[in-house]
């Protein structure tokens, strides 16, 4: 690092209360790369060993009944990724979530560049947040990280779901978040159908951290109910996706 850059620093971090690097110039300076794609299970994002994985997920999700039709994340909730989250959601750090976005961007990129489909055919569904949570914090981390995402990918930003006032998740216990976060989204039913009038093959929606599921489950079971009620959407699958999935040990 050069002079320059070095009293950046210290000012950002002596004045402005950020806590570190932002994400790029850390997963530069400390040669981050994203996870191998097979060691992390395309159906429950968890973390697997090879050839743990087949059509139907792996050995933790076969017999589980999921409410999105694929999982993705960036990482694991530690290290750079943990810092940069931290730095955006409370510090109000927006440019290191679009960095991160960006970085996950890229990956949904790779992924449907795979499939053989166009940006066009997918749309990128924030987790919301109430407006007294948002006036409260600064920042929608989650709409930061999604503009990330959407300028790096190409894959256009969606609000269809909205947030009702519950309870923080943090600190709940699994079945205490299951109850929490129950009736917690509603979908915004004519900004849907106005979409779905194109042909749309994915609605990713995305959260910052996962932990138990539960919030991600929810936010899918209520855009799928939307889905329902419109003509031509019974092939439109619905990803979960999350920079960062916390909670989880190596299961190879």
């Amino acid at each position: 690092m050069n002079t320059i850059e070095q009293i950046v620093d210290s000012v950002e971090v002596e004045l402005l209360g950020r806590r570190g690097l932002s994400f790029a110039k850390a997963a530069k300076r400390f040669e981050w790369v994203p996870e191998p794609r097979d060691s992390v299970c395309w159906r429950c994002a968890g973390s697997v060993g090879p050839h743990e994985t087949d059509g139907d997920g792996c050995a933790s999700c076969r017999s589980i009944k999921l409410r999105w039709d694929r999982a993705l994340r960036l990482g694991r909730y530690e290290g750079i990724i943990k810092d940069a989250i931290l730095d955006l959601k409370f510090r109000r750090w927006r440019k290191t979530g679009m960095e991160l976005g960006a970085a996950a961007g890229n990956e949904l990129a790779d992924l449907i560049e795979m499939f053989e489909w166009s940006p066009n055919e997918l749309c990128i569904v924030p987790i919301p947040m109430t407006h007294r949570r948002r006036i409260a914090r600064g920042v929608d981390h989650t709409q930061v990280i999604a503009l990330g995402m959407s300028k790096q990918s190409k894959i256009p930003v969606r609000r269809f779901l909205g947030a009702r006032p519950r309870e923080e998740q943090v600190g709940l216990s699994a079945t205490a978040r299951l109850k929490n976060i129950k009736g917690g989204f509603f979908v915004d039913q004519s900004r849907l159908k106005r979409a779905m009038k194109t042909p749309i093959r994915a609605l990713v929606v995305l959260d910052d951290v996962r932990t138990t599921g539960a919030t991600l489950g929810e936010a899918c079971r209520a855009l799928r109910g939307g889905l329902k009620t419109l003509p031509n959407t019974q092939n439109c699958e619905i990803w979960a996706m999350s920079i960062a999935r916390a909670g989880e040990h190596d299961r190879g």
